[in-house]
C-alpha cells in the first residue's frame, strides 16, 4: 500500500468517526406553542429514568457539556445571560437509554456492539411550566477500526449537540422534514 492509499484511508477513518458526533433531530411529543421563538438557558438538569443505569459522574459529564456547547453555540451563545431579549427556559434531560456498547464487538461487524443514547428534552419556562418535550435518540454502530475507536463520549458529544439545535431551532425537528409536502413532479 503506497503513502496516497493510506492517507485516504485515515482521512476516511476521521471522516466516518464524525457520524458518532453529528446532530440528531428531535422528534416532538408535544410542540412549542411558537416554534419560532428565540429561546436562552438558564438551568439545565440531567437525570436518568429508572431502568437506565447511568452513573452521577456520567450525569455531570453531560450536564457540563450541554452547558459549554450552549455557551459556545454559534453564531452566539444560548444562554440568558448573553440573549437577554430571548425567552428563558430550563432543559430537563432525562435518559430514557444509555449503552456504552461493546467496541471489539464493532470492530469486528458493523451493527455488533451498538452504543445508544436516548432522552427526553422538557423546555419549561420561567415559573417551571412545561412548554414543550421532545425526544432525541443518538446511536453508532459502525464497524471495523472506527467502530472500535468511537467511544461513548463521541456519541454524547452527538447527543449534546442535538440539544443544542433543539434550543436553536425547534423548527427543525425529525417530523418536520418527514411532514413537508413533497414535490409535484412536472410534467414532461
Amino acid at each position: 500500500m503506497n503513502i496516497k492509499s493510506l492517507a485516504a484511508l485515515a482521512l476516511l477513518c476521521v471522516g466516518l468517526s464524525a457520524c458518532g458526533s453529528s446532530v440528531a433531530r428531535p422528534d416532538v411529543v408535544t410542540a412549542l406553542a411558537d416554534p419560532n421563538q428565540k429561546l436562552a438557558v438558564v438551568t439545565v438538569s440531567c437525570t436518568a429514568g429508572p431502568d437506565v443505569k447511568m452513573d452521577p459522574g456520567t450525569l455531570e459529564r453531560i450536564k457540563t457539556g450541554l452547558l459549554y456547547e450552549l455557551e459556545h453555540a454559534k453564531p452566539t451563545s444560548l444562554m440568558a445571560t448573553a440573549n437577554p431579549d430571548a425567552r428563558p427556559i430550563s432543559l430537563k434531560v432525562n435518559f430514557t437509554a444509555y449503552d456504552e456498547g461493546n467496541a471489539a464487538a464493532r470492530m469486528m461487524l458493523m451493527g455488533l456492539g451498538q452504543m445508544h443514547i436516548d432522552g427526553d428534552i422538557e423546555i419549561a419556562d420561567a415559573s417551571g411550566n412545561t412548554i414543550g418535550v421532545y425526544k432525541i435518540a443518538k446511536q453508532f454502530a459502525l464497524g471495523g477500526i472506527v467502530g472500535g475507536t468511537t467511544s461513548i463520549t463521541d456519541v454524547e458529544g452527538g447527543f449534546e449537540n442535538s440539544v443544542v439545535e433543539l434550543v436553536r431551532d425547534p423548527s427543525k425537528t425529525a417530523s418536520s422534514s418527514r411532514d413537508k409536502p413533497k414535490k409535484k413532479p412536472r410534467p414532461l
